[in-house]
């Protein structure tokens, strides 16, 4: 086409020049109004007609011309005012990067490791001693360190100005072998070098996944959601240790360790930004990961690439450390040990005297603010978090550390402390900054407008330019120019199939094109190839709404003791076929732990005839399990549904990995199933109950449940129509404290194929709704099945259930492999999901107040309930829900909507345009098929043997008829 073009343009210049007409002549406002001009309604009001026909028009026109400028003023104006949007999306991840993960212990400096020398240089200046050397705190100090103390001979020692602080912080820090006593990545022990070593506030620290540099570094990652695919650490925070100081560390009024997830590019910020675990517990804490992207300046103040000397990326934290880190150089010439750089680093007195005044000014924010202005990255990363804890059985971590650490239950308890940290869902949340109007929007709201109030185009602009430029060159010619008659006209569009009556030969009736002096835009060949690409990459964005409800239905609420069998509940039959292959006796029939087994059960296990009742092939491995498991009526001790008695069927039998669970507000079928709504807001429209977990009946053994080493129970909230997976996506529940669970719910729809590969109806075998929990229990079903001829009591189907020896040698090895990430299980979210995210709050119960209160229904001493009972209230705390919907990006009717609107804007055509255009090239297609033999005669007889077919377009210059032909080769 294009060339078509070059060759009708260099046609008319080589005529203009034979002619010598090749300057042009003004054309005055009403020729060019009327014969020239795009602009609907310029025609009518220059045009013919009656003058109240005009006058009408010419009203019109000047009110659609204001509307087109007042609009077009907003435009701009919304333009420039560079407002953005922010766009919000859950995606998918099959390989989730693990964050990094830095612990510190509260307590900066341990006393056994502070020696006579450290004291001498730096106890005053710790806050340890006072100025005449005496203990400020003497009763929190171990005898140990007391006489230490005292046999300093003060007169005789002098400080040392350049006391090396980094090497005292170092070792005085609680150590990595000391503070990190177990660390399993996927049920897994740890490589050697898993930790570093990193200086923080809270001194000697040490990060979990750390970036090293690009080539060094192999990010871990989780493949499943959940703990079994998480890191779990027991960690012993050596309270006897804690020395308290005035440094950083507050004076270590607490006991526990801080933890921070932060990317593995970023340092941590953990005094400040960190959260705190609490030792006698067992935390666990299922992450989100978030991924946002903020538009730079001048959309926003975000920060694209910081100035930062020290830290290979920039991050709000590595800003923050390296702003403090240069006001303690620029007042004290010196820097701190956990700051990086080149500079000297304090000794004792510049550290007490001027570094932890000037850092604390700048953590507060007290110092002027060119001092430091650290801005957020564009590109951010964030690990939002929920927490639960169980509290730890002090008597089975005590077996655990028999071996390696002689350990009292009463340190466990005071000391002892075990996160668990894991993925609650293999995606992630996408919220990214984009503007609320481009430059592109801007061209397509322009070209709107114009189109909309006076039916032009980008050309119709070009065609005003044109003729203001053509007035402001002719009002400099000379009078001799002007009144030359050598003019050439404007070019005059004709209709398309205009006759050419000056030859009567059939092939001039075919239909001829004339090429307007807008000529073909390049813009409308580029324009619709970004966007037809945008169309077939099929992206989608998210729209998130917060629906008011009159009523919400309420979740199903499933409910396991984290113990799987009573121990009370064991019979000499259980013990003799069970007992070996669940750890409760070894090869020789004796107890392996029996101070972690009352009385009854040691009497039982010696009446045992080891020889009689065996029969493991046929051991009935479900009924033992639901027979063993903890009873409906001793586990929920009260239940009642906004504020009355549940009735007594509420609750169902739910196997589980846990074993016996029970679920209440579970789905049954369509017609059966009665859900549970919440009409208000709050704790008294939701659900409550007293548990009791029986602690005197755990057993420990050898299956899933990992020894019961935490005491409690395990909640899941989950739709009533999917199975519960509750021992990796549950959070746990501890005793002793009342449990505040708020929940919203969030309704989640994604766009199926090919916008994303989320499950749109699949098939499933034993569950009548698919959900990422049932695919789940079925592909472990399937793979315990497969490769063991048999299933466990807690799996669906028709299959035999395994015997005793099957579970433990078969079974239980092929479901962890399953649940730590079989490559054979592919599970794909659904694209209709519901969560219900919540906020857990606790208070620690009155026991004396509880055993008063319950005296004639839960009949229990306060040393009971202390350890056993746990309330927890269940309840919306808004009546209302997210509605997060994924819709196409660009759906079929956008794009033609874009490509129409680009077409309008650059070339002021349309579909009927095209069509023309069309109809162009098969009535010359056709032609050139349909000649007549006489037709080809006279070309012959003329001298044209060639069989080419001309177009002609006709301009008029002067009054006379020129054609200008081109060849359609």
């Amino acid at each position: 086409m294009a060339e078509i073009a070059s060759d009708i343009i260099s046609r008319m210049d080589a005529d203009l020049e034979k002619d010598d007409i090749h300057r042009r002549k003004r054309i005055y406002f009403p020729t060019w109004a009327s014969e020239v001009s795009d602009i609907h309604g310029m025609k009518h009001v220059m045009g013919r007609g009656s003058i109240f026909r005009r006058l009408v028009w010419l009203v019109v026109l000047l009110g659609t011309t204001s509307l087109f400028g007042i609009q077009s003023i907003h435009t701009f104006q919304n333009y420039l005012q560079f407002h953005h949007i922010t766009k919000f999306d859950i995606l998918f991840e099959p390989n989730a990067d693990m964050p990094a993960l830095t612990i510190c212990n509260l307590n900066k400096y341990r006393s056994s490791a502070i020696k006579l020398e450290d004291i001498i240089h730096v106890g005053f200046h710790i806050g340890i001693v006072d100025e005449n050397h005496t203990l400020i705190y003497p009763h929190l100090y171990t005898d140990e360190f007391v006489e230490k103390l005292e046999a300093v001979d003060w007169d005789t020692v002098e400080e040392d100005g350049n006391y090396n602080m980094t090497d005292f912080t170092i070792r005085t820090g609680h150590q990595l072998e000391d503070l990190i006593q177990r660390c399993q990545w996927k049920e897994e022990e740890c490589a050697e070098d898993d930790f570093v070593l990193s200086l923080t506030h809270l001194g000697a620290c040490y990060t979990f996944n750390k970036y090293i540099d690009a080539d060094g570094f192999s990010s871990h990652n989780a493949t499943i959601a959940g703990a079994a695919n998480g890191l779990q650490l027991i960690l012993d925070i050596e309270e006897i240790e804690y020395t308290p100081t005035n440094d950083l560390d507050a004076g270590a009024m607490d006991a526990g360790v801080k933890i921070m997830l932060h990317r593995p590019t970023e340092p941590p910020y953990i005094k400040e930004l960190g959260f705190a675990v609490t030792p006698g517990l067992h935390t666990f804490v299922q992450m989100r990961h978030e991924k946002i992207t903020s538009e730079p300046y001048p959309y926003t103040d975000c920060e694209t690439d910081g100035d930062i000397e020290h830290f290979d990326h920039y991050s709000l934290q590595a800003c923050r450390i390296e702003c403090e880190t240069k006001i303690v150089e620029k007042y004290c010439g010196c820097r701190l040990p956990e700051q990086p750089g080149n500079a000297m680093v304090c000794n004792p007195a510049e550290t007490h005297e001027c570094a932890h005044i000037k850092l604390v000014e700048a953590i507060e924010g007290l110092l002027p603010d060119e001092e430091c202005n650290c801005r957020s990255p564009c590109d951010v990363e964030n690990y939002p978090t929920m927490l639960s804890t169980s509290r730890l059985r002090a008597g089975f971590l005590k077996r655990l550390f028999e071996d390696s650490h002689n350990r009292t239950e009463d340190y466990i308890r005071q000391n002892i402390a075990v996160v668990t940290i894991y993925y609650e869902a293999l995606n992630y949340e996408e919220i990214e900054q984009i503007p609320e109007m481009s430059f592109t929007m801007l061209l397509a709201t322009m070209g709107g407008n114009m189109g909309l109030f006076l039916g032009g185009s980008l050309l119709t602009v070009i065609q005003i330019l044109e003729y203001c430029f053509d007035e402001t060159v002719g009002c400099f010619k000379s009078e001799r120019e002007v009144t030359e008659k050598t003019t050439t006209g404007p070019v005059i569009v004709l209709p398309a199939n205009t006759k050419d009556t000056t030859n009567g030969t059939r092939e001039e009736y075919r239909t001829r094109w004339r090429f307007d002096t807008d000529g073909v835009d390049s813009e409308s060949v580029v324009h619709p190839s970004p966007l037809l690409k945008a169309f077939y990459q099929r992206h989608h964005v998210t729209m998130v709404d917060v629906v008011a409800a009159d009523y919400l239905a309420f979740p199903s609420v499933t409910v396991c003791n984290i113990n799987k069998y009573k121990m009370s509940a064991f019979t000499t039959e259980d013990i003799t076929n069970v007992g070996y292959y669940l750890g409760i006796v070894d090869k020789e029939q004796n107890l392996i732990n029996p101070h972690l087994y009352t009385d009854d059960f040691i009497r039982t296990l010696e009446s045992v005839n080891w020889t009689e009742n065996v029969d493991y092939e046929n051991y009935n491995m479900t009924d033992f399990t639901i027979r063993t498991g903890h009873q409906l009526e001793d586990l929920i001790q009260s239940c009642k549904w906004k504020g009355e008695d549940c009735a007594s069927d509420e609750f169902v039998l739910s196997l589980t990995h846990l074993g016996v669970c029970y679920t209440f507000n579970k789905y049954t079928d369509s017609s059966r199933f009665p859900a549970r709504n919440a009409t208000i807001a709050g704790s008294a429209d939701g659900l409550q109950i007293i548990l009791d977990i029986e602690e005197i009946e755990y057993t420990p053994t050898n299956d899933l449940d990992a020894g019961a080493m935490d005491a409690g129970v395990k909640i899941m909230l989950h739709r009533p129509t999917e199975p519960p997976y509750i021992k990796e996506l549950g959070f746990a529940i501890a005793p002793g404290l009342h449990s505040f669970v708020q929940m919203r719910k969030e309704e989640i729809t994604s766009v199926p194929a090919p916008y994303t590969d989320c499950e749109v109806d699949r098939p499933t075998n034993y569950f009548d709704h698919y959900s990422l929990q049932a695919c789940r229990i079925e592909c472990e079903t399937r793979a315990v099945v497969s490769s063991c001829g048999c299933r466990l009591p807690e799996q669906p189907g028709n299959a035999r259930v395994c015997n005793p020896v099957e579970t433990h040698e078969c079974a239980h090895i092929h479901l962890l492999k399953a649940i730590e990430g079989d490559k054979n299980c592919s599970c794909r979210s659904p694209c209709d999901v519901e969560n219900y995210p919540r906020t857990l709050s606790v208070s620690r119960i009155r026991a004396g107040f509880f055993s008063k209160l319950y005296q004639d229904t839960i009949n229990r001493t306060e040393e009971h309930i202390e350890q056993n009972i746990a309330v927890v209230s269940i309840y919306y705390e808004a009546l209302n829900y997210e509605d997060i919907n994924q819709i196409p990006a660009m759906t079929i009717t956008m794009l033609f909507a874009s490509m129409g609107g680009n077409m309008g804007l650059f070339l002021g055509g349309s579909l009927l345009t095209v069509i023309q255009i069309i109809e162009y090239f098969f009535d010359e297609t056709v032609g050139c098929f349909r000649s007549s033999k006489k037709e080809r005669a006279k070309e012959e007889a003329s001298g044209n043997h060639e069989t080419n077919e001309y177009a002609t377009q006709e301009y008029h210059r002067g009054g006379d008829n020129h054609t200008c032909q081109m060849e359609l080769q």
